[in-house]
């Protein structure tokens, strides 16, 4: 008798894994024929910020270079998975979609997942772009400690774009709402430059946007400095992820179950 109740948690195991991957080859399956215009937008947008401040700052010294990069390859993440991802969860509830996938025996927490590894995985290409740019252009190459925090920090971006999206009350405030955060998130937050380059009043805000903590555990990851307060933002941006993906379940009109 014991057996049935592990027996049974295996088989809904199992289910989530098999609607997780269904859900997201759907989601996939629909960008077939526009993906290309995801990697445009979100690569050039970054990509000439990017070389707009070389220019524009003129003979820098590699420090300088590198919180330029930093703050590219943050730009195009908040580009790529938080608006992005955002904007398409508006639009999915204009179209009334989620009534079509609340009729499905899927949970709310495999629906919310596979929406937000889509957000992921439509930005990666736009990504890579931007790291062999960086280190052919720039000589800033990134390494396997920063790589993790940008895959840790693509999660963040995407769970804050959806729930931006799911707690829109309409899917024109949810696109509206994106293009509002997006500008906090790349340039009022210290991204491109020391946070003591900002004035007290704004270093106390930067500390509640996720892209502060982004940024200086890429800064030290690329420094090789992996100890202490590396450890400390890597904490802060996973609290910030679980928070943000914890909520919007909560907001996700759902049949009961």
């Amino acid at each position: 008798m014991n057996q049935i109740p592990q027996l049974n948690k295996g088989l809904n195991f199992w289910k989530n894994i098999r609607d997780f991957r269904w859900l997201l080859c759907s989601q996939l399956f629909d960008l077939r024929t526009m993906w290309y215009w995801y990697l445009i937008h979100t690569t050039f947008t970054a990509l000439f910020l990017m070389v707009f401040l070389v220019f524009f700052v003129g003979q820098v010294g590699p420090e300088r270079v590198r919180f330029i990069f930093i703050g590219s390859l943050i730009a195009n993440m908040a580009t790529g998975m938080m608006l992005s991802l955002g904007q398409t969860i508006g639009r999915l509830k204009y179209w009334n979609a989620f009534e079509h996938y609340a009729a499905l025996p899927i949970s709310k927490t495999i629906f919310v997942a596979a929406l937000t590894m889509r957000g992921v995985i439509v930005a990666a290409p736009s990504l890579l772009i931007m790291l062999m740019v960086g280190g052919i252009v720039l000589d800033v190459w990134i390494t396997p400690a920063a790589l993790l925090i940008l895959m840790l920090g693509g999660f963040t971006m995407a769970g804050i774009g959806a729930f931006i999206g799911f707690w829109s009350p309409t899917g024109e405030v949810a696109g509206i709402a994106t293009q509002v955060v997006h500008p906090f998130f790349t340039f009022l937050a210290p991204v491109f430059f020391p946070l003591e380059h900002l004035p007290g009043t704004l270093q106390m805000v930067a500390r509640f946007i996720p892209t502060t903590y982004m940024a200086e555990a890429l800064r030290a990851a690329m420094a090789g400095r992996i100890y202490g307060e590396f450890w400390m933002n890597i904490l802060i941006l996973v609290a910030f992820t679980v928070v943000f993906l914890g909520l919007m379940p909560l907001k996700l009109d759902w049949r009961a179950r």
